[in-house]
């Protein structure tokens, strides 16, 4: 195989492991971002009943359990827009354990799992026992042409992607190895013709 040839060949050893490289690597974040949470309560909300305090339903949890409240929807339209969403959560004597205020217009925190847009509303952490309401309030002048989900989540410990690690150790690896072959027929080919 002649110089040039090589030197070919090189390039698409480099291509190949920058593919698996960043194929892993995108692979490897959805895997992680999607096995994150668990679902725990899920409860459907009317996004479109603007400035109406609502029940979404009612949970319980228990002593010193942490939950990350999200709103569920379809898609991303829902992004800088004019549209403010109160949640509260009030236990069975109606005294609110918290309130959390989220404007759509900027500052929202988005998970996607391939099944919706999971926008993060708060996270709170039970002091005791507690039986309660989950209440909202939708207002602001665009209107969600699309009804929604309250979605109350405990998070996982982590489950690292191991296959995705390995591609991407391997595709490193490869890209390596095809960068040093690439200096080392450009400085023969250069000894040669230059």
């Amino acid at each position: 195989m002649n110089p040039k040839e090589k030197f070919i060949l090189s390039i698409f050893v480099v291509i190949i492991g920058g593919t698996l490289l960043i194929t892993s690597l995108v692979f490897g974040i959805i895997s992680v971002s999607g096995g994150l949470y668990d679902d725990v309560y899920t409860f459907p909300v009317q996004l479109s009943l603007q400035n109406e305090p609502s029940i979404a339903g009612t949970f319980s949890a228990r002593s010193e359990e942490v939950y990350s409240f999200w709103l569920k929807v379809p898609d991303r339209r829902i992004e800088n827009k004019d549209f403010q969403l109160s949640v509260i959560i009030d236990d069975l004597a109606s005294r609110t354990q918290t309130t959390w205020h989220n404007d759509f217009t900027f500052g929202y925190v988005r998970n996607s799992s391939g099944q919706g847009q999971y926008y993060q509303l708060g996270t709170h952490r039970f002091n005791t026992d507690f039986f309660g309401s989950l209440n909202y309030t939708a207002y602001g002048k665009w209107v969600a042409p699309y009804n929604a989900y309250l979605v109350i989540r405990k998070v996982k410990s982590l489950q690292w992607p191991k296959v995705q690690i390995l591609l991407f150790i391997i595709g490193f690896i490869v890209i390596l190895q095809g960068i040093t072959s690439l200096q080392k027929n450009l400085k023969h080919m250069c000894d040669n013709h230059c």
